[in-house]
């Protein structure tokens, strides 16, 4: 087991050092292996017999090898702070880079709103502790009267608290309609301009292919100019390639592409916005390069080989460009319809406008629905102690009042425990890595206020392919930065879309002094294959034309084994083909067929 994890070791020493002048020190050996037996020998003594060690190839085999990769230093704690709620930001109290602990304060909302109602609330605890130290005083004919006027208040107050929730949710249901309609009607004008854009596309490619095959169907430069944007834009619009001198037949029995999304789109009865948004890209990259090559076609017309032309022809040519630069105006206006119905992005598989919107309308009822909570609360205690003192009172009718007591001070505390949305700490020990909150500026609920980042650890997030991260595992051995150890503390299942390779993240154990954002290198051993490898040190190999030597020693004198070489790591080479049990020469240098040594 020793020698197979001292093996381990050195073929990762060997991975580490292919970086360090591989190609030098390979050029170096064949030089001196040349010279040694050239110019070098002559200044040998005549009856010089050189020593030489030697060591048995099994010393040589190795069951490991690592893969090499890089990855970048991320913070094993990164959290970014998201808002909870819909409201300016009233306080900022660090800055970026500053050193936080847990707990203590970001960023304060403006809370006007939930102070008030929390003000209400504490009325309630107040009211309900004082009508059970009433009960246990005892009641007169004006608390009797005061009790009922309390009752009436406290129906009333829930009445309004349930009206004003009823509003909110028929205003904001409103609203959401309202944008889902303006959406749907953004949509279908979109799909509409983009028909009209495409008539008027193929109207301008029949245009440019009349005249071309009238005057500019030649191999002059000026015929290429009007060609190849053409080509561009019959691409852009239906996927067609090389299509810069197509006839005008050809050009109407173009199908497919653009037109077909189209009409997929005009068939749906909910409109694909992402599609929409494919349609109107390609379309104005088209309108473009149809725009371009009518420019040339305009400017075609004062060159030798469109001498036939005539003003009406320039005119006609201006009118379709006019045409093309009113469609292209047409496209850009609808795309930037598209963003202010969407709110500039769809996410989550609906617009971020409709999102923004579902997301007021719940914090809102959530916050009316508190206020209920508390008028409910208010309107029992009110009936309690109302009964308590039409009946009189008795120590059996104290335990609704202390229940009255508890029910308002749960109501506070659920409105208080609303304060952790409009106050927000540092959820450990760190550093505040970005602040995108302002003073005075609103905030949705999910936008990202801050982040903070724990600085005391790290973790390096590399990839590697999809046959090296089945060769690896989370009890491989990893160094990063060539000697720190690591640890594997993830190997993702899947591929991922943006690299084509499988991420994997490494723990750092040790206490060296990194950065984040940082790119260092990092080799993971892979898990032991069944077959041995024999890695030789790169001076154990005579490199000649054609093949390659290692030598051992029969009857005192030098005898060459020749071996099949592979794979170069670091100052060691890969070796197949040999007898696991024969004895070689550590060096080759200056060894020659034959020649007399002597071992040490």
């Amino acid at each position: 087991m020793l020698k197979r994890i001292k093996g381990a070791f050195q073929s990762f020493k060997n991975w580490i050092n292919i970086k360090r002048g591989l190609g030098l020190g390979v050029l170096a050996l064949i030089l001196f292996s040349i010279l040694s037996r050239g110019g070098g020998a002559s200044q040998v003594p005549e009856n010089f017999v050189p020593t030489y060690s030697v060591q048995a190839i099994s010393t040589f085999e190795t069951q490991s090898a690592f893969i090499e990769t890089s990855g970048i230093v991320e913070s094993l704690a990164q959290v970014d702070l998201r808002s909870e709620t819909s409201a300016p930001v009233r306080s900022v109290y660090v800055t970026i880079g500053q050193s936080v602990v847990k707990g203590q304060t970001l960023i304060e909302f403006e809370r006007a709103d939930l102070d008030a109602q929390l003000a209400q609330a504490s009325a309630g605890v107040d009211r309900a502790y004082a009508s059970l130290q009433a009960q246990k005083i005892g009641a007169r004919e004006e608390d009797l009267e005061q009790a009922r006027l309390a009752v009436e208040q406290a129906e009333a107050s829930l009445n309004q608290a349930i009206a004003s929730r009823d509003q909110i949710r028929i205003q904001q249901d409103t609203a959401i309609r309202n944008i889902e309609q303006n959406i749907d009607n953004t949509y279908e004008s979109s799909v509409q301009a983009a028909a009209a854009s495409l008539d008027a596309a193929i109207d301008a490619l029949v245009f440019i292919s009349d005249y071309q095959k009238t005057y500019f169907s030649c191999l002059q430069s000026i015929c290429y100019a009007i060609r190849d944007p053409k080509a561009d834009a019959i691409y852009s619009l239906y996927g067609v390639r090389d299509a810069g001198f197509w006839s005008t037949p050809s050009i109407l029995n173009l199908s497919g592409g653009v037109e077909a999304d189209i009409t997929f789109l005009e068939s749906m009865d909910e409109i694909d916005g992402v599609l929409v948004r494919e349609v109107l890209e390609r379309l104005e990259s088209g309108l473009t390069d149809i725009a371009t090559s009518l420019d040339a076609l305009r400017s075609g017309f004062s060159h030798p080989v469109a001498a036939g032309s005539s003003a009406a022809d320039i005119s006609a040519t201006d009118v379709k460009r006019g045409a093309i630069n009113g469609s292209i105006s047409e496209v850009q206006g609808t795309q930037t319809a598209l963003d202010a119905a969407e709110g500039g992005t769809i996410g989550e598989g609906e617009p971020q406008s409709l999102e923004d919107a579902k997301q007021t309308r719940d914090a809102a009822l959530r916050s009316a629905d508190s206020l209920i909570l508390v008028q409910e609360a208010a309107l029992k205690s009110a009936t309690a102690r109302l009964s308590t003192i039409e009946t009189g009172a008795r120590a059996v009718d104290l335990a609704p009042f202390e229940a009255s007591v508890r029910e308002a001070e749960a109501a506070y505390a659920l409105l208080a425990s609303r304060l952790r949305t409009v106050v927000i700490t540092a959820p450990f020990d760190g550093v505040v890595a970005t602040l995108p909150a302002r003073v005075g500026e609103p905030v949705a609920p999910g936008q990202i206020i801050a982040s903070v980042v724990n600085a005391a650890g790290f973790e390096v997030k590399t990839y590697v392919s999809a046959d090296e991260a089945r060769q690896i595992s989370v009890h491989s051995r990893v160094f990063v930065n060539e000697t720190e150890e690591a640890v594997i503390t993830y190997i993702s299942p899947r591929i991922d879309p943006a690299t084509g390779k499988v991420e994997v993240r490494v723990a750092l154990t040790g206490n060296a002094d990194f950065t984040i954002g940082e790119f260092l290198p990092v080799a993971i051993s892979i898990r032991e294959s069944s077959t041995l490898a024999i890695l030789l040190p790169l001076e154990a190999v005579r490199f000649e034309a054609g093949r390659n030597l290692v030598y051992t020693v029969v009857d005192g004198r030098a005898a060459s084994i020749e071996v099949e070489t592979g794979a170069i790591r670091g100052t060691a080479i890969e070796v197949s083909a040999v007898d696991s049990s024969l004895e070689i020469l550590t060096s080759a240098r200056g060894i020659e067929e034959g020649q007399e040594v002597t071992l040490n």
